[in-house]
């Protein structure tokens, strides 16, 4: 793409982007994995007429299409925002399809749900038209 031009980011962002990312990933796959036996929590409970559980999901999977798309940036930085966000949006759906598939292959105490799945997905879902809509809003010459 010639007279495109993209930041060179610094290592120091690089590694923080990277190090804030697994560490997101490693909750994620805590959180869905742990028991949490001492846990007061009721999951069967509702927010809104939607129990706990799937909102703690729908939590959980928000932030995944923005820090994907902050470490895609920072790693290969000459792809189009609309790539990143397809990339991030179709790695999000894999990535919740494997925490679903784990906690059935992995636990004994956990066992995988498809409604938790869906909620994973419209959180990915929601936080991908969010930064499409956030991206329609900055103008193309921003930066500059």
């Amino acid at each position: 793409m010639a007279g495109r031009k993209h930041k060179n980011y610094h290592i120091g962002y690089r590694l923080l982007i990277l190090t804030v990312f697994v560490l997101y990933v490693a909750s994620v796959i805590f959180c869905c994995l742990y028991a949490f036996p001492n846990a007061n929590l009721s999951l069967v409970k509702k927010l809104f007429g939607v129990s706990y559980d799937k909102v703690i999901h729908f939590i959980m999977f928000l932030p995944y299409p923005m820090l994907f798309s902050a470490l895609y940036r920072a790693v290969f930085m000459s792809a189009s925002n609309f790539k990143i966000l397809v990339i991030a949006l179709f790695s999000g759906l894999f990535f919740a399809g494997l925490t679903e598939l784990a906690q059935g292959l992995l636990t004994s105490v956990r066992t995988p749900d498809f409604y938790d799945y869906i909620a994973d997905c419209a959180a990915i879902g929601v936080s991908t038209l969010c930064s499409i809509f956030l991206l329609l809003l900055i103008p193309k010459d921003h930066g500059k």
